[in-house]
């Protein structure tokens, strides 16, 4: 869980997020699972308010993926380019 982006999330949500995402189906838990664990039917979940730093970056990276596809974009219409470029100039 990289920081800062997890700073503010409690331990009990990790603990909730990782088991939901492990890669062996046998370890992973079950939706009942899930359900019962104590993030979601206990009082773990915090009353810390996360939207505000949530939102900032989801913002950013928003901002940021966005940047990489005009990049991308920019890239593709060069290299589609080039072969126009090259067979408009004469022989030499």
């Amino acid at each position: 869980f990289d920081s800062p982006y997890w700073d503010e999330i409690s331990d009990s949500a990790k603990n909730l997020v990782a088991r939901l995402m492990e890669v062996d189906q046998d370890q992973r838990l079950t939706a009942q699972e899930a359900i019962n664990h104590e993030w979601i039917s206990g009082g773990a979940a915090s009353d810390k308010n996360i939207k505000e730093n949530v939102c900032a970056q989801i913002e950013k990276n928003f901002a940021r993926a966005k940047w990489k596809k005009a990049v991308r974009v920019t890239t593709i219409m060069k290299r589609l380019r080039a072969p126009e470029q090259s067979e408009s100039r004469p022989a030499g």
